[in-house]
Protein backbone atom coordinates (compact mmCIF):
# COMPACT_ATOMS: atom_id res chain seq x y z
CA UNK A 1 0.00 0.00 0.00
CA UNK A 2 1.26 3.08 -1.46
CA UNK A 3 0.58 5.44 1.73
CA UNK A 4 1.32 2.71 4.66
CA UNK A 5 5.08 2.96 2.46
CA UNK A 6 5.08 6.61 3.05
CA UNK A 7 4.14 6.35 6.95
CA UNK A 8 7.05 4.53 7.15
CA UNK A 9 9.20 6.71 5.20
CA UNK A 10 7.81 9.74 7.75
CA UNK A 11 8.49 7.80 10.45
CA UNK A 12 11.89 7.79 9.47
CA UNK A 13 12.14 10.86 9.10
CA UNK A 14 11.03 11.08 12.80
CA UNK A 15 12.81 15.28 12.77
CA UNK A 16 9.70 15.87 9.96
CA UNK A 17 6.80 14.84 12.15
CA UNK A 18 8.90 16.64 15.24
CA UNK A 19 9.13 19.58 12.99
CA UNK A 20 5.21 19.77 12.34
CA UNK A 21 4.17 18.94 15.75
CA UNK A 22 6.85 21.52 17.04
CA UNK A 23 5.05 24.34 15.10
CA UNK A 24 1.15 23.01 15.55
CA UNK A 25 2.47 23.38 19.46
CA UNK A 26 3.91 26.79 19.00
CA UNK A 27 1.25 28.16 16.76
CA UNK A 28 3.84 28.85 14.22
CA UNK A 29 2.65 26.70 10.96
CA UNK A 30 1.50 29.25 9.01
CA UNK A 31 -1.24 26.61 7.13
CA UNK A 32 -2.13 24.93 10.88
CA UNK A 33 -5.19 23.07 9.22
CA UNK A 34 -2.78 21.39 6.17
CA UNK A 35 -0.51 20.64 9.17
CA UNK A 36 -2.88 19.54 11.71
CA UNK A 37 -4.68 17.17 8.32
CA UNK A 38 -0.74 15.90 8.03
CA UNK A 39 -0.79 14.45 11.21
CA UNK A 40 -3.89 13.31 11.39
CA UNK A 41 -3.55 11.16 8.10
CA UNK A 42 0.27 10.47 9.48
CA UNK A 43 -1.75 8.39 12.63
CA UNK A 44 -5.15 7.11 10.94
CA UNK A 45 -4.82 3.27 10.99
CA UNK A 46 -1.28 3.51 11.48
CA UNK A 47 -0.35 2.27 15.25
CA UNK A 48 3.45 3.62 14.95
CA UNK A 49 2.35 7.22 13.74
CA UNK A 50 -0.48 7.23 16.72
CA UNK A 51 2.47 5.98 19.27
CA UNK A 52 4.73 8.61 18.35
CA UNK A 53 2.22 11.58 18.44
CA UNK A 54 0.84 10.16 21.58
CA UNK A 55 4.58 10.30 22.57
CA UNK A 56 5.41 13.80 21.48
CA UNK A 57 2.63 14.85 23.95
CA UNK A 58 0.06 15.90 21.17
CA UNK A 59 -2.69 15.07 22.95
CA UNK A 60 -2.61 17.88 25.69
CA UNK A 61 -1.90 20.42 22.99
CA UNK A 62 -5.22 19.42 20.94
CA UNK A 63 -6.89 19.71 24.45
CA UNK A 64 -5.99 23.14 24.87
CA UNK A 65 -7.11 24.06 21.07
CA UNK A 66 -10.44 22.55 21.29
CA UNK A 67 -10.97 24.21 24.92
CA UNK A 68 -9.79 27.92 23.42
CA UNK A 69 -12.03 27.07 20.55
CA UNK A 70 -9.43 27.56 17.84
CA UNK A 71 -10.61 28.01 14.60
CA UNK A 72 -9.04 24.86 13.86
CA UNK A 73 -11.20 22.78 16.61
CA UNK A 74 -12.14 20.37 14.07
CA UNK A 75 -8.93 18.69 12.46
CA UNK A 76 -7.81 19.13 16.66
CA UNK A 77 -10.75 16.86 17.42
CA UNK A 78 -10.08 14.55 14.70
CA UNK A 79 -6.65 14.04 15.71
CA UNK A 80 -7.63 13.53 19.31
CA UNK A 81 -10.27 11.24 17.39
CA UNK A 82 -7.25 8.98 16.54
CA UNK A 83 -5.02 9.07 19.07
CA UNK A 84 -7.12 8.17 21.76
CA UNK A 85 -7.32 5.07 20.05
CA UNK A 86 -3.93 4.62 21.88
CA UNK A 87 -4.02 3.28 25.32
CA UNK A 88 -1.15 6.30 26.43
CA UNK A 89 -3.60 8.56 24.53
CA UNK A 90 -6.71 8.26 26.36
CA UNK A 91 -4.78 7.82 29.73
CA UNK A 92 -3.40 11.57 28.38
CA UNK A 93 -7.11 12.61 27.66
CA UNK A 94 -8.13 11.04 31.32
CA UNK A 95 -4.87 12.69 33.37
CA UNK A 96 -5.25 15.95 31.44
CA UNK A 97 -8.98 16.29 32.27
CA UNK A 98 -10.01 15.95 28.59
CA UNK A 99 -12.93 13.76 29.25
CA UNK A 100 -14.49 17.05 31.66
CA UNK A 101 -13.41 19.84 28.88
CA UNK A 102 -15.17 17.58 26.19
CA UNK A 103 -17.98 17.20 28.34
CA UNK A 104 -18.59 20.97 29.06
CA UNK A 105 -18.45 21.57 25.36
CA UNK A 106 -20.75 18.99 24.09
CA UNK A 107 -24.09 21.82 24.57
CA UNK A 108 -22.31 24.50 22.86
CA UNK A 109 -20.95 22.22 20.08
CA UNK A 110 -24.57 20.67 19.64
CA UNK A 111 -25.92 24.06 19.07
CA UNK A 112 -23.81 25.02 16.28
CA UNK A 113 -22.13 22.09 15.06
CA UNK A 114 -23.19 18.44 14.68
CA UNK A 115 -20.33 17.13 12.80
CA UNK A 116 -17.48 18.13 16.02
CA UNK A 117 -20.72 16.85 18.50
CA UNK A 118 -20.50 13.81 16.73
CA UNK A 119 -16.41 13.38 16.62
CA UNK A 120 -16.99 14.36 20.83
CA UNK A 121 -19.13 11.71 21.31
CA UNK A 122 -16.38 9.16 19.43
CA UNK A 123 -13.49 10.15 21.30
CA UNK A 124 -15.44 10.07 24.41
CA UNK A 125 -16.53 6.57 23.87
CA UNK A 126 -12.78 5.04 22.78
CA UNK A 127 -12.03 7.15 26.07
CA UNK A 128 -14.15 4.84 28.00
CA UNK A 129 -12.71 2.09 26.17
CA UNK A 130 -10.39 0.36 27.77
CA UNK A 131 -7.67 -2.60 26.97
CA UNK A 132 -8.11 -4.08 30.29
CA UNK A 133 -11.72 -4.68 29.41
CA UNK A 134 -10.48 -7.82 27.73
CA UNK A 135 -9.35 -9.21 31.17
CA UNK A 136 -11.41 -10.98 33.33
CA UNK A 137 -13.30 -9.16 35.90
CA UNK A 138 -12.43 -9.51 39.53
CA UNK A 139 -15.77 -10.39 40.19
CA UNK A 140 -16.15 -13.16 38.22
CA UNK A 141 -16.88 -16.15 37.93
CA UNK A 142 -16.54 -16.86 41.72
CA UNK A 143 -18.78 -17.11 43.42
CA UNK A 144 -21.45 -16.33 40.86
CA UNK A 145 -24.09 -14.82 43.74
CA UNK A 146 -21.50 -11.97 44.95
CA UNK A 147 -21.88 -8.93 43.65
CA UNK A 148 -19.59 -6.06 42.39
Amino acid sequence: MHSESLREVLLTQEGVIKGVVSDVKAGKAELLASALGLLVNFSLDFDKGRSLLVKLDVVPTMLHMVVGKSQHTQYCLHLLSVLVQNERGRDDLVSHRGIDHLIDLLPSTAAIDDENTEIIVEILEHASTDNRTNAKSPCLPYPPHTAC
